[in-house]
């Protein structure tokens, strides 16, 4: 291992060549070295030389032979050594000239930025600040065996044999100036700039062209920024590891110096300021854009769409949620747009301005205007750029806004040639203002592809991964954390911030585990830029500055808003977002300043307007609501309002036709039942509540083919609630078996049945028990027990004469007939349905007309008579039609579509199925278009097997999403179908078409058929 102080002379073997030549000379080079970085450790000085003098006695360079030049070049080290351990007279100049550097060196000036301002604001305090500067810088560069060749008022200038040393002791420089708490509050930044070259080393110290070159570096640069020359990065670039790199900052003319322009790159790491202005150079652009130090990820969309607004409109305001990225927008747009104004394009920084009245003097300082005693601040500005072609943003208005508006209005009324462009929450609100709402980034959708090759184009992905890279080289978007990204992603709402905040993370935890961790995303979501502001070094951080931004009443809103997880109408807003602090009259108000300020979001295309939070705003609402003491009462008021819904959609589920105004209206508050549910559940004394919201959805569950879910909520409220005999549970019970009979549950729906019968006959409500009856009965068909069943529709039967239900007779006598039909009595069915239709008739009961007649055809194609089924079949279908019964339809068609291929009629039963299948598709209805799917693949077994084949996979997948099994009464023919397409093509095609069809959508396995 080469010893530190023989380390400090360069390399080992330049070390050891030059003593080979001048080893006296070496020597005396080392002494000073160590003299100078350790002026009162003598004693580690003295053991340097013992290591010194070891070197030499065991050198290769010296010849074994060469025993006299040995030991005098011994003897002179230790004589050094003497002198040194007893204080005697320090080296000479001559010896001091002879350690420096020869040959190619690299040369680092420094210098503070805006001393005079600094030297203004701390008065007498002034020179300590500059010596603790001064010994800071010499401190970090003397670990790096630095040689200081001058300063000159607060700059300094080193020189290095190696040039990595020199950017190692700047980078260490830059963070120890960055770190040290500076009295009275002053922020002391020095620019820096590094170039090597080969100066000559004359008696007045280093001269030459390089020299110069390195000085012109440094003066190009900002506080806290280190520059570096093509030269010295070349020599640095293969030993600057990640997450250490330089930033290729382009080509400039470096001012006083001719020749042709120099490419600069600036250094980049931990800790280091990343976001600077365009160097100051001699062709420098008049502008004060920071240079962008990471990469810039989609927008294309919202940069042009910019550009064509500002050619219409002299003001341009970007809005949009905190994080969203609107401030890099609208550096990226001020900087495509550079060419097109020839006095510049000028940033301000409003974000960190504490008083509106800092604005103004915040504009005249970014354009460097003239600020003349005795003239308003707005005149000044107004009279400088008028019949300027420039460009100004005021970026993170939201402090200044009133300030930014009355800035804005003036400039727009007299500078016609100025355009301005302001990024805020909200708008300003001045005539002629353009107004460009910002969007998260594109985010995979639910139940997209989740492989690596097609999340790569989506832009929040892309942002991920590539600010996954920059920490974490290694890392790589594949087929296995796919899934993870895209959730991540999607769940951070596409947020620029929150997703490079969780990029950051990727260099502790693998991205799987990241994703798992989003609950407690604003603890996760830390740890941003130490250089950024504030308030975007963390994700909670963000959201804080705009909520502090707020009034009473709209931090009230939004807290109470955040109970909605599916948004909110403004009816159901006025519900639950007002009290006795906020009259419900004055919810729409407020909204539309929270909508105007970014923090809530409506849908434009949307028939009626629904008020929605983004899911990292509503989980920060969340959090405030709880610590404001209004949990409770606010998601008592979100659950009043869904239990009110529900009483209102019940009754349309079970009279009359398919209720499809009810249907789009639950699917909207779907994720607010949800909800509602949840929070019944949590809560121990709600149980009841919840119970009564699910036993009312049931059928919204079973059409929508939520089968699990639906039940799922069913059974976990009744476990809840306990066995307390009541109609409320009874009906609960109900809507459990049937969801669990669509599954293909029979045991578990017969039990639930069974319990809802004991229930009803023990609460007395005979038409209540003669449904209950009748649903038992259903399950004991299917079960195979057609005794009890008639017994069952018998009970019910006489019950409802009793009550003289003539509708309740004829659904009951509708199934007693499937019975005698199942049993062969074909003849006594069609007679009992004749009888049935002609009472319903009676009745003027279209909708129980229309389910008989559907019915009646059913038992006549199973005796044979088609055309009687046909006829009957059209009647109903007409009848559906009429009263806008769209799933009734779909299952006629279906209906008419297996009579088709009872005639032999294949084509025509093609057509019919599809018209089936694309009403359920339309309606949403998940087991019916599984149904209609293994129709559709009976129907075109014979002339394309292997299209069947694919359709029942489709719907073998579907039914999978869905948790629902084939229908029990539909089993067996399914079974044998499947059984005759694989005797037909043989065991591997029939499996391979069927694995071809599970991973196709209904929609992609329907075209693939002829037509």
């Amino acid at each position: 291992m080469t010893s530190p102080a023989l380390a400090a002379t360069g390399t080992p073997a330049a070390a050891s060549e030059a003593m080979a030549k001048r080893p006296m000379r070496m020597v005396r080079r080392i002494m000073f070295v160590l003299l100078e970085r350790h002026p009162r450790d003598r004693c580690l000085c003295s053991r340097s030389i013992s290591g010194i003098t070891r070197h030499v006695n065991r050198s290769l360079v010296v010849r074994p032979t060469d025993g006299r030049r040995r030991r005098r070049t011994i003897g002179d080290a230790r004589r050094l050594r003497v002198r040194v351990k007893t204080g005697a007279t320090p080296l000479s100049m001559e010896t001091q000239e002879a350690a420096l550097p020869a040959g190619t060196v690299t040369m680092v000036f420094t210098d503070i930025e805006g001393s005079t301002a600094l030297l203004q604001s701390l008065g007498d305090r002034y020179p300590e600040v500059l010596a603790e500067h001064h010994r800071l810088i010499r401190e970090a560069f003397a670990h790096h065996e630095a040689f200081e060749r001058g300063s000159a008022g607060d700059g300094l200038y080193f020189v290095f044999s190696s040039a990595r040393a020199a950017v190692q002791a700047a980078v260490d420089a830059q963070l120890a100036l960055a770190n040290h708490p500076w009295p009275d509050g002053a922020v002391v930044r020095d620019r820096m700039g590094i170039h090597t070259g080969e100066p000559r080393n004359a008696s007045e110290g280093y001269v030459g062209l390089d020299v110069h070159r390195a000085a012109r570096i440094c003066a190009a640069g900002h506080g806290g920024q280190i520059l570096i020359s093509q030269v010295t990065r070349d020599l640095v670039v293969e030993d600057l590891r990640p997450p250490m790199g330089t930033v290729d900052l382009g080509s400039h003319g470096l001012r006083s110096l001719d020749g042709p322009p120099q490419r600069l790159f600036q250094v980049a790491g931990p800790g280091l300021a990343r976001d600077f202005p365009a160097p100051r150079t001699g062709d420098a652009p008049r502008n004060n854009i920071k240079l962008e130090v990471t990469s810039f990820v989609g927008r294309d969309r919202e940069i042009g769409q910019a550009t064509r607004m500002l050619d219409e409109s002299s003001l341009l305001t970007l809005t949009g949620p905190g994080g969203v990225g609107k401030t890099r927008i609208g550096r990226r747009l001020a900087r495509t747009l550079l060419d097109q104004f020839e006095d510049g394009t000028w940033i301000v920084e409003c974000g960190s301005l504490s008083d509106p009245t800092f604005l103004l003097p915040a504009v005249v300082s970014a354009i460097g205007l003239p600020d003349p005693a005795g003239r308003s601040l707005l005149s000044t500005i107004v009279d400088q750029l008028k019949g300027k072609r420039l460009l100004l943003v005021l970026d993170d208005c939201d402090p200044v806004l009133a300030a930014a508006a009355e800035l804005a209005e003036a400039l727009v009324q007299v500078c016609s040639t100025v355009r301005i462009v302001v990024t805020s929450r909200e708008a300003l609100g001045v005539p002629g203002e353009a107004i460009l709402p910002i969007a998260s980034l594109t985010t995979p959708g639910v139940g997209s592809s989740i492989l690596a090759s097609e999340l790569g184009s989506i832009d929040a992905c892309q942002l991920f991964v590539e600010r996954a890279k920059a920490v974490q080289p290694a890392f790589e978007l594949t087929d296995q954390n796919a899934r993870s990204v895209a959730q991540l992603c999607r769940r951070l709402d596409g947020i620029p911030l929150a997703i490079e905040l969780a990029a950051a993370r990727v260099r502790t935890l693998p991205v799987e585990q990241i994703a798992s961790r989003l609950d407690d995303r604003f603890r996760l979501l830390t740890g941003g830029s130490r250089t950024a502001v504030a308030r975007h070094q963390t994700l909670r951080a963000t959201i804080d500055w705009s909520y502090d931004l707020l009034t009473d009443p709209e931090r009230g809103v939004l807290r109470r808003l955040s109970v909605f997880a599916g948004g909110a109408t403004l009816e159901a807003a006025e519900s639950v977002c007002a009290d006795d602090s906020i009259d419900s009259m004055d919810i729409l108000d407020v909204l539309g300043r929270l909508v105007e300020k970014s923090l809530v979001f409506t849908d434009p295309a949307a028939s009626e307007a629904r008020f929605r939070l983004l899911e990292t705003v509503r989980e920060y609402a969340r959090t405030k609501l709880i610590e404001a003491n209004e949990g409770e009462s606010t998601f008592r008021r979100h659950r009043d309002l869904y239990l009110t819904l529900t009483d209102e959609a019940s009754p349309a589920f079970f009279h009359g036709p398919e209720p499809v105004e009810w249907l789009r209206r639950l699917d909207e508050e779907h994720e607010d039942v949800r909800a509602a549910l949840e929070w019944c559940l949590d809560q121990p004394a709600e149980a009841q509540s919840g119970l009564h919201i699910a036993a009312g959805l049931w059928r919204y569950w079973e059409i929508r083919g939520h089968l699990t879910e639906g039940r799922a909520w069913l059974e976990r409220m009744l476990e809840a609630v306990g066995g307390e005999a009541t109609p409320l549970r009874a009906d609960a019970l109900t809507g459990a078996a049937n969801l669990a009979f669509m599954q293909g549950d029979l045991r578990a729906a017969a039990a639930h049945q069974a319990e809802s019968l004991t229930l009803q006959r023990l609460i007395g409500d005979p038409q209540s028990v003669a449904y209950a009856a009748n649903n038992l009965a259903n399950t004991a068909i299917q079960l195979g027990d057609n005794a009890q069943a008639r017994t069952l529709y018998q009970e019910a039967i006489a019950l409802a004469r009793e009550l003289g239900d003539v509708r309740g007779v004829a659904f009951s006598s509708i199934n007693l007939a499937d019975v005698a039909a199942r049993e062969g009595d074909l003849a006594a069915a069609l007679d009992l349905e004749e009888d049935i239709l002609a009472s319903v008739r009676s009745l003027g009961d279209r909708w129980g007309e229309a389910f008989a007649l559907d019915a009646f055809a059913r038992t006549a194609r199973r005796a044979g008579q088609p055309e009687r089924a046909r006829s009957l079949y059209i009647e109903a279908l007409a009848i559906l039609e009429e009263l806008g019964d769209r799933r009734g339809v779909a299952r006629v068609f279906t209906h008419l579509a297996e009579l088709a291929l009872v005639e032999g009629d294949g084509q025509r039963a093609r057509g019919l199925f599809r018209q089936g299948l694309a009403i359920r598709q339309a309606l949403g209805d998940m087991s019916g278009l599984a149904s209609a799917m293994e129709s559709l693949a009976g129907a075109v077994a014979t002339d394309d097997p292997e299209a069947a084949a694919r359709l029942y996979g489709a719907a073998e997948s579907l039914r999978g999403s869905i948790r629902a099994i084939v229908p029990p009464q539909a089993a067996a023919a399914h079974d044998q179908n499947l059984a005759d397409l694989e005797t037909r093509l043989g065991p591997d095609r029939f499996e391979a078409a069927r694995r071809e069809g599970r991973i196709m959508t209904p929609n992609e396995a329907l075209a693939t058929l002829p037509l």
